[in-house]
């Protein structure tokens, strides 16, 4: 039969164990949860950026869905935050992200979308991106780390990328209203 004291030592490795595995998590809402507006976005990147280690990381809003046109609200790389810009998603990973498919490469993503440019001129081997939704359920713009090296986000990285995702989305909206 097992002691008490045996269960209660077991408890607290596990405890230790889920605290260690969520402390990433809780950090990361804790430090964006009083930014709103056009400082969410630049924290949230930034944030996202320190979070998966990657060396660039934007969140744009959907311009003109026609043309494939988007602009960034913030834009992270190698020397802190960078002038948001606008481009084209056609014929590569954030054309799929703003149909709503979450796309993750985790390397040569030049290879596989060839015919595209990345948002400020970046050459990266990696991407992953996730659609932004309003409360309507229409994707109004993405979310995108990039790197030069090959990206594997752990299920903690997608947990983090997918709330930044749903409060950005919820930010737009509330800049739309």
């Amino acid at each position: 039969m097992e002691s008490s004291s045996a269960k209660t030592s077991d408890s607290q490795g596990l405890r230790r164990r889920i605290d260690d595995d969520s402390g990433r998590l809780v950090a990361a809402m804790e430090r964006i949860a009083s930014v709103a507006g056009p400082d969410f976005f630049a924290t949230a990147a930034e944030l996202l950026k320190v979070q998966l280690d990657v060396e660039f990381v934007f969140i744009a809003e959907c311009t003109d869905s026609e043309k494939g046109m988007a602009r960034t609200l913030a834009f992270w790389g190698e020397a802190g935050v960078a002038e948001n810009l606008e481009f084209c998603t056609l014929g590569g990973p954030c054309e799929r992200v703003l149909a709503g498919d979450v796309v993750h490469v985790v390397e040569n993503v030049c290879e596989q979308f060839p015919h595209n440019d990345a948002p400020g001129g970046v050459a990266p081997d990696s991407y992953l991106g996730y659609p932004l939704i309003n409360s309507s359920g229409n994707v109004i713009g993405h979310v995108a780390a990039m790197d030069v090296r090959p990206m594997l986000p752990s299920p903690e990285d997608l947990v983090i990328l997918r709330v930044l995702a749903s409060r950005a989305g919820a930010e737009i909206g509330a800049k739309a209203d």
